[in-house]
């Protein structure tokens, strides 16, 4: 879990997306809520989701040696 709160910056931005303040909400939600929220952000297409599992890179077919 340190490594998501290293992104803050993304996480509370994930958050803001779906309409919920971290800042106002921080202080009186329970680690359950939270843990629940950001399951959903992760299984998402979110900045936080896209940081974490990245699309692979495309590759380029080899071609053959002639």
């Amino acid at each position: 879990m340190d490594a998501i709160f290293e992104q803050w910056n993304l996480l509370e931005f994930s958050f803001q997306t779906i309409g919920i303040d971290l800042e106002s909400v921080w202080h009186v939600k329970s680690w359950r809520w939270f843990k629940v929220h950001l399951r959903g952000l992760l299984a998402s297409d979110t900045a936080i989701a896209r940081y974490f599992a990245p699309e692979p890179a495309a590759t380029t077919p080899e071609v053959p040696d002639e």
